[in-house]
């Protein structure tokens, strides 16, 4: 008996994995100005410069800063009436911030601006992550990898997908090896009756798999497919008999079989028969030397009173036997 064993495609995967593409959500567009000539804010000191503020200035991040020291870490921009972004204790602008802190595409290199595509580890715009084989973009659509490249399912089927050699059909997940070839598992069944293997035992015959009870073997009828559209029976054809004046003889009953006394068999030819029993030919022979004799020749053979008459010996050995028993009485005669 063969064993079932399943393998395990590449299994399907998909993008539905989106990351932000900023740590941060970024500062007000505007920074409020005030007026220094508040009693609150005399006497404060520039959270940029530490001077003493004077004029108009710009309250963010808890503190007051000149309008020429609230800029950017980076670039120096002034950041007056722009948007920033606070990191760490220092403030940049929109453009480096995204430059230095937000995720950059693995495909092109550039911040992504909104939502980001984490696939396989790696961080994509959506419309650049695409198969390496047609480089039309997968975007939220399953897809299937090869040594780390991304393919779309057609030309990952078309380049390595195996087929069902039953059905045709691309195989996915788990199927059936066997006979060399790959199936699904709902297409390896007997090749007579269609079933699926119980337990995942089955029987090969001429490269095909066959359940225990369809397996075909030499004295087998020929058995024919569900497929096969099944033949009408042969119409019975009935032997005109011509009325007879005489009655009807009642059948004669069945010769009983004759068994050989010999091998106990049974005679199906012509046999011997004698002293009650049948033979057949090649086994009516001397009991002593084993000589074919013929039970149709009279003289021939005579039961052997050794053995109560059951067993036949040639004449001869009776001739002989005689003989040499009136020799020794007439020796005892004479002496």
């Amino acid at each position: 008996m063969n064993k079932l064993h399943l393998s395990t495609g590449t299994q399907i995967q998909s993008t539905d994995v989106r990351t932000p593409a900023f740590p941060q959500t970024p500062k007000p567009t505007r920074s409020p100005k005030v007026s220094v000539g508040s009693p609150a804010y005399v006497g404060q000191a520039c959270a940029g410069c530490k001077q003493q503020v004077r004029g108009s200035v710009v309250s963010a991040l808890g503190g007051l800063w000149h309008t020429r020291c609230f800029t950017c870490h980076t670039c120096h921009k002034e950041l007056e009436n722009e948007q920033y972004y606070e990191k760490d204790g220092l403030i940049y602008c929109a453009k480096d911030y995204r430059h230095l802190f937000s995720v950059h595409c693995n495909a092109c290199g550039e911040p992504i601006e909104h939502q980001a595509l984490r696939v396989l580890g790696k961080h994509y715009h959506e419309d650049h992550f695409c198969c390496c084989v047609c480089k039309n973009p997968i975007g939220g659509q399953q897809f299937k990898v090869h040594e780390d490249q991304p393919y779309c399912l057609e030309d990952y089927m078309k380049k390595f997908g195996k087929k069902c050699s039953r059905c045709g059909d691309f195989l996915q997940g788990e199927y059936v090896n066997a006979l060399g070839q790959a199936w699904h598992k709902n297409c390896f069944h007997c090749t007579d009756c269609e079933r699926t293997f119980q337990g995942g035992s089955f029987l090969v015959k001429d490269n095909k798999p066959y359940c225990e009870e369809h397996y075909p073997t030499a004295n087998s009828p020929k058995k024919h497919s569900k497929s096969s559209s099944p033949q009408p029976p042969a119409p019975s054809v009935k032997p005109f008999l011509k009325p007879s004046a005489k009655p009807a003889l009642p059948p004669k009953p069945a010769n009983k079989k004759k068994k050989c006394h010999v091998c106990q068999s049974i005679i199906d030819g012509p046999c011997a028969t004698a002293l009650g029993h049948d033979y057949h030919i090649h086994h009516f022979q001397c009991h002593r030397c084993h000589r074919s004799l013929s039970s149709r020749v009279p003289g021939m053979w005579q039961g052997d009173e050794r053995d109560m008459g059951n067993t036949i010996i040639f004449s001869m050995h009776f001739k002989c036997f005689l003989l040499l028993w009136l020799m020794k009485n007439r020796l005892r005669l004479r002496y």
